[in-house]
């Protein structure tokens, strides 16, 4: 947003603090020229009626009150100057604010409909922070969908290159806005099953190439997100448990992963690639692929199409074949490498 919009909270709480302060005096005014004949109420209601200037008639006639027509001349020259910064810094805090979010969410609107096979994670919140700073991380388009302002306004300041629909994620509109239709993938992050649950439905019928995948809380709720149609399910307790096993009897591995996660210079990720039957790589073996001279990637594990299990540091002699996916570490520019060779 403009920078002028985002200081007119406290330009007009200065100027609201001033009218106070204005309406303090006058009322103290009025009161101590009036005497005992003026109350409290009259002396606000003459200061009130002074610095709107409605033109109502007077408690008291200050036609012969020279001093109470002294105090109110100056009443209206500041009071007046007071109440015109009040109005218009309140009238441009919400035509500007207004304005800059439109303009916003049609610039958000734009980028995303040029988008294709993106991913979109519904919920901003801890989780779904998580989920969107590790794909904008490894070069991924993702889409933000939040309806909560507080949240959407930390998403755009810790993560400005995220794009955002500002709506329900369990609503049809803002699934078809953050283009659902397009998407590879959907991370279904909310506080709550039922929702996540609803979401899987929903984007399942808006698309059913996506892959989607769903937060669960309560375990007995896994098997209803599988038979809504997600392909997988993430438990954030189970997850912690077994980080906080990891801990305790590999501290190394732990330490070595979060390294790899969090280093400064360069994205090294543990990443899959496919091959399909039009890649350069088909029929040769692993040594003569010869993959991490041209990529500087390790092949750790190979799954044949098909199969459940992997083939775990394949040997050399192992032949590429279509449809075969290779599990690799790395840096983030040398898996883009091995997925121009894949194709």
């Amino acid at each position: 947003m403009p920078k002028r919009a985002t200081n007119l909270p406290r330009q007009i709480r200065y100027a609201l603090i001033m009218l106070l302060c204005i309406l303090i005096v006058g009322t103290a005014g009025y009161k101590l020229i009036g005497g005992a004949s003026w109350t409290l109420l009259d002396a606000a209601y003459m200061t009130v009626i002074t610095l709107s200037s409605v033109g109502y008639g007077e408690v008291h006639s200050l036609e012969k009150n020279v001093p109470a027509r002294i105090f109110t001349i100056f009443l209206i020259f500041f009071g007046a100057g007071v109440l015109l910064v009040v109005l218009s810094s309140t009238t441009a805090f919400i035509v500007e604010g207004e304005l800059s979010n439109v303009l916003w969410r049609n610039k958000m609107r734009k980028e995303i409909e040029r988008l294709h096979g993106h991913y979109l994670v519904c919920g901003g919140g801890k989780n779904g922070r998580a989920v969107i700073e590790e794909l904008l991380q490894t070069g991924h388009d993702t889409v933000v969908i939040e309806r909560d302002p507080g949240i959407i306004e930390h998403v755009r300041e810790a993560l400005p290159e995220a794009l955002i629909v500002v709506g329900d994620a369990t609503d049809d509109e803002a699934l078809l806005e953050a283009g659902v239709q397009r998407a590879a993938g959907l991370v279904a992050a909310l506080p709550e099953d039922k929702d996540n649950l609803f979401i899987t439905i929903t984007a399942r019928g808006l698309n059913p190439k996506l892959r989607i995948v769903a937060k669960c809380v309560d375990a007995h709720s896994r098997r209803k997100l599988l038979s809504a149609g997600a392909d997988a399910t993430v438990s954030p307790y189970m997850i912690a448990g077994l980080r906080m096993a990891s801990e305790m009897v590999r501290p190394a591995v732990v330490t070595f992963l979060d390294t790899m996660l969090r280093r400064p210079t360069g994205t090294y990720r543990i990443e899959e690639v496919q091959l399909t039957a039009s890649s350069s790589l088909l029929g040769q073996s692993l040594n003569d692929a010869d993959i991490p001279t041209k990529t500087g990637l390790q092949v750790l594990a190979v799954r044949d199409p098909g199969e459940p299990h992997f083939t775990y540091n394949p040997p050399s002699t192992l032949q590429l074949r279509d449809g075969q996916v290779l599990v690799v570490l790395g840096e983030r520019a040398g898996v883009e490498k091995l997925r121009r060779l894949a194709v």
